[in-house]
């Protein structure tokens, strides 16, 4: 049975993103959505399903880079509009040195699809994930080079 209520949707969308499956998190939007990621510089506003798709197939190529990520916290806080909830989520990297990431997604759900959702995550952090992901590029680069 399909998850309807938004606080079910939200929680098992950010399950199935610390899970890596990013093939499947497309289905939890709607054909004709909105997210923005008001926190970074000149990202383009996904405005429908095959967007998002594209983005977490994005995502799914950075992550393949980096340690797996674990949920450290998820809290969803339910509004007075039935449609929308909020999340605070925290993810957690723990190798080579543990990393966070804070995030706070408003979300709107509709009819167990989501229609709209503003992803708000920690810039500092994300500059510091950004490096990390730079850095393992290099030593692997270093260790192909030396293996060649």
């Amino acid at each position: 049975m399909p998850v309807i209520n938004p606080a079910g949707v939200v929680r098992a969308l950010i399950e199935g993103m610390v899970a890596g499956q990013f093939e499947d998190l497309p289905g939890f939007y709607a054909s004709d959505t909105l997210v923005t990621h008001p926190f970074s510089l000149g990202a383009a506003a996904l405005r429908s399903r095959d967007d998002v798709a594209k983005h977490f197939a994005s995502t799914a190529a950075a992550q393949a880079r980096l340690p797996a990520r674990e949920l450290a916290e998820l809290v969803i806080h339910e509004t007075v509009d039935p449609e929308v909830v909020i999340a605070e989520v925290t993810y957690l990297w723990r190798a080579p040195e543990p990393l966070t990431v804070g995030c706070i997604f408003v979300v709107r759900v509709r009819n167990g699809q989501i229609v709209e959702s503003r992803d708000y995550v920690d810039p500092a952090a994300s500059a510091r994930l950004i490096q990390r992901l730079s850095e393992l590029k290099a030593s692997d680069s270093a260790v192909d080079g030396v293996a060649s």
